[in-house]
């Protein structure tokens, strides 16, 4: 018993610095995109986000979500942060801290696989009878359409390649998303 008292003296004598000392290492800061990762944006994100981390000695890891998902990731705690997103997206989305610190230059454009087609303004969309398409999640696309576009004429897809197939196949008559993203799939083999 004299033992037994001594071990348990000895346990609770133990300073909190050492219990503290062995604890373990938080995970890594989850930063999503919807970039692939082989793609430029996705190497680019990769290498921004891997360095920016690095010196501030915190683990990173970048996960590849599709944008609608990474809101609902975001509000959920799936992730920590997003890569990047459209300065009036925090208006929608109250939840979310921004950092103002621009990590890249974004233009919305309409795209067509149609060289007939010309459009002097986007206010043409109304009257024309068009299939137009965004990206699902790309909120400014979303909210310049719904107001000069019919539901039955307006739809939303999930990847940006998949907007680029479907003009090509003529399934759709314009689709809107950020310039970028699609001039650098234009640019690969598969498309």
């Amino acid at each position: 018993l004299v033992a037994l008292l001594l071990l348990s003296s000895l346990l609770l004598s133990i300073s909190p610095a050492r219990g503290q000392s062995v604890a373990a290492q938080p995970g890594p800061f989850v930063v999503s995109t919807d970039a692939d990762k082989n793609s430029y944006s996705g190497k680019y994100f990769l290498l921004l986000y891997t360095e920016a981390f690095k010196r501030l000695g915190i683990p990173f890891l970048l996960e590849n979500l599709g944008l609608m998902r990474q809101g609902i990731q975001a509000e959920l705690g799936g992730i920590d942060g997003e890569a990047n997103r459209a300065y009036g997206y925090g208006a929608t989305h109250p939840n979310v801290v921004r950092v103002d610190e621009p990590v890249g230059e974004l233009q919305l454009a309409l795209f067509t696989a149609n060289p007939a087609l010309r459009l002097q303004r986007i206010e043409e969309l109304s009257s024309n009878g068009l299939l137009v398409e965004y990206r699902r999640g790309t909120l400014l696309c979303e909210n310049l359409l719904k107001p000069l576009v019919s539901v039955d004429r307006l739809s939303n897809i999930a990847t940006y390649e998949q907007g680029i197939r479907k003009l090509a196949a003529r399934r759709t008559d314009v689709y809107c998303d950020f310039s970028r993203a699609v001039e650098m799939a234009l640019r690969t083999p598969e498309l």
